[in-house]
């Protein structure tokens, strides 16, 4: 009887001796957090210190690329614009050219046909300030339009009259 007590005892005492030592090792205790293509393994057993990650939270718009022309106008991306001369939006959230065309809302990542050779450098450009960046600039156009009236250049082909 007294070798059965010993007996169940020790293996009372070894048994979680053991896994107590294999503890930190086993997949089911670590936990692997994901962000961004980045994997964090953070451990929490018994007398170990639980690491804490904190994580940045990624911004709700990422602006890839601004167009070429946004340099010569100062325009870093974060609003929509408004070309008053040709009546065409660029919507900085989808990243393209909004436009009216067939009867209706055209969306282009290109330029528009009508606009290739438009030295967008020098166009005259309005920001549009008081534009959601997550709302289609379109939907305002009626708004727009009487505030940022297009400029009609007259040319007189045929010169001065003497």
């Amino acid at each position: 009887m007294k070798r059965t007590t010993i007996a169940a005892l020790m293996l009372f005492m070894v048994i979680p001796m053991l896994s107590f030592a294999q503890r930190g090792h086993h997949k089911k205790n670590v936990r692997a957090k994901h962000h961004a293509k980045k994997v964090v393994y953070v451990k929490n057993g018994h007398y170990k210190k639980v690491k804490t990650v904190k994580y940045k939270m990624p911004k709700r718009h990422h602006i890839k690329q601004v167009p070429a022309w946004a340099h010569a106008h100062k325009f870093r991306g974060y609003n929509h614009v408004y070309f008053p001369d040709y009546q065409v939006f660029y919507d900085a959230y989808r990243g393209g050219y909004v436009y009216w065309g067939r009867n209706q809302w055209l969306f282009s990542r290109r330029v528009p046909a009508f606009m290739a050779r438009v030295n967008l450098n020098r166009a005259r450009i309005q920001v549009l300030n008081d534009i959601d960046f997550y709302q289609r600039p379109e939907r305002y156009y009626s708004n727009i339009r009487p505030r940022y009236a297009p400029i009609q250049v007259n040319i007189n082909l045929n010169g001065p009259r003497f």
